[in-house]
C-alpha cells in the first residue's frame, strides 16, 4: 500500500496537474450527479403523468447528463479539439461554478434558475464538461512525465479516477442536509 500511494503522490507531482484535475473533475461530478440533478423538477414532466413523474424525470436527467458526457468524451479524443495545458487546467478547475448553478436551482420557485431550458442546458454542460476535461486530462498526462513513468502514469488514471468518485462521494453527503433544507423550502417535502 505504501508503494501506491507513494506511486499517486509522485504522479500527482510530475503530471503538471493533469491528474489532480482528473479528481477535482470526478469529485465535483460526484457531489451533484445524480443526487442534487434528481431533486429538480422539469415543468412540462409534471403535467399529466405525476404518478410517474419521478422515475421518467430520473431518466431524462441520468440520458442529459450521459448524453453531454459521451459527446465530451468523443470530441476530447478528437485531436481538432485539443486544448493547451493551461485552457484544459483552467476548464477543469471553473467547474467548481457549478456550486453556483446548482445550489440555486435546488432552491428556485420561479425565475431563471427554476426554467426547464436552464435545468436541461446545465446537465448538458455538467455532463459535457464531465467527460471533454477528464478525456484531455486522461490523454495528456503521460506525455507530462519522463518516459520511463508513462506507463505508470497511464495505470494510475484509472486509480486516480476511483479517488476522483470516492472525494466526490464523501462531498456529497453535506449536499444532502443542502438539498433537505431546499426541499423544506421550497415544499417539496
Amino acid at each position: 500500500m505504501g508503494d501506491f500511494c507513494r506511486a499517486i503522490y509522485r504522479q500527482l507531482t510530475i503530471t503538471k496537474g493533469y491528474l489532480s484535475a482528473i479528481i477535482l473533475t470526478f469529485a465535483i461530478t460526484f457531489v451533484f450527479f445524480p443526487a442534487v440533478m434528481d431533486d429538480t423538477n422539469l415543468g412540462f414532466m409534471v403535467r399529466e403523468i405525476s404518478d410517474n413523474e419521478t422515475s421518467w424525470f430520473s431518466l431524462f436527467m441520468l440520458l442529459l447528463f450521459n448524453v453531454g458526457d459521451t459527446a465530451g468524451r468523443m470530441i476530447g479524443g478528437k485531436p481538432c479539439a485539443m486544448l493547451n495545458r493551461k485552457a484544459i487546467l483552467c476548464g477543469s478547475f471553473a467547474r467548481i461554478l457549478f456550486f453556483v448553478t446548482f445550489i440555486p436551482i435546488i432552491f428556485a420557485t420561479s425565475g431563471v434558475f427554476y426554467s426547464d431550458w436552464f435545468i436541461i442546458t446545465n446537465a448538458l454542460v455538467f455532463g459535457f464538461s464531465n467527460g471533454y476535461f477528464s478525456t484531455l486530462c486522461a490523454i495528456n498526462a503521460p506525455g507530462t512525465v519522463p518516459e520511463a513513468l508513462r506507463q505508470e502514469t497511464g495505470a494510475l488514471v484509472g486509480a486516480v479516477i476511483s479517488i476522483g468518485i470516492v472525494t466526490g462521494c464523501f462531498l456529497a453527503i453535506p449536499m444532502g442536509f443542502v438539498t433537505a433544507a431546499a426541499d423544506a423550502k421550497t415544499g417539496k417535502i
